[in-house]
């Protein structure tokens, strides 16, 4: 149909299997012109995305959905993808994050707390207390943050919404060396 947006521009080799009456439903969001780090969701939502020195986040959400002035993205249903980068000022976040999840990650995240730059005390080795987090493989995890408590999934200054959240933290290091967490 004339309204109807465009296929997204993937790669020759970008294959996802997923059933027909759920492909129907989903479009492929990404703020990326090679379309690499995207994501998929619901056809009738939409996306925005932000970039800066520390990495870059997209937003998709419903038309409904409501931005949260005080912590920034949105309030209530979304999917929200972030890459931070560990060569830049992301590594504050990298650190704090990756340090706590994979052990890999904690030399890197020692290495950032001593610079000295951040709150030492924002380096902690152990999982947020009510966060439920199952390893996937040395660099993945799933996890989910209660609602009303502060974990991966609430990192923003409390009061914490009342909803769960769940996701997916990867810690990779680029072909240059570098960490990032996506």
């Amino acid at each position: 149909m004339a309204d109807d947006p465009a296929p997204p521009r993937t790669k020759p080799s970008t294959r996802v299997l997923i059933s027909q009456g759920t492909a129907a439903a989903l479009a492929f969001f990404t703020t990326r012109e090679d379309a690499s780090r995207g994501v998929l969701g619901p056809r009738s939502w939409s996306c925005h995305g932000q970039s800066g020195s520390d990495g870059d986040v997209l937003y998709v959400v419903p038309s409904e959905a409501v931005l949260d002035q005080e912590n920034g993205g949105y309030k209530g249903p979304m999917i929200r993808r972030r890459v931070a980068e560990g060569s830049t000022s992301g590594r504050f976040e990298v650190a704090r994050v990756a340090g706590r999840i994979f052990p890999q990650a904690r030399r890197f995240a020692e290495g950032v707390r001593s610079e000295g730059m951040d709150d030492a005390g924002a380096y902690v080795f152990t999982l947020w207390p009510a966060d439920g987090v199952e390893k996937l493989s040395d660099g993945v995890a799933v996890y989910t943050t209660p609602g009303g408590s502060r974990g991966i999934g609430h990192q923003g200054k409390p009061p914490y919404g009342p909803d769960d959240t769940t996701g997916v933290v990867m810690f990779e290091t680029s072909s240059e060396g570098d960490p990032y967490l996506l």
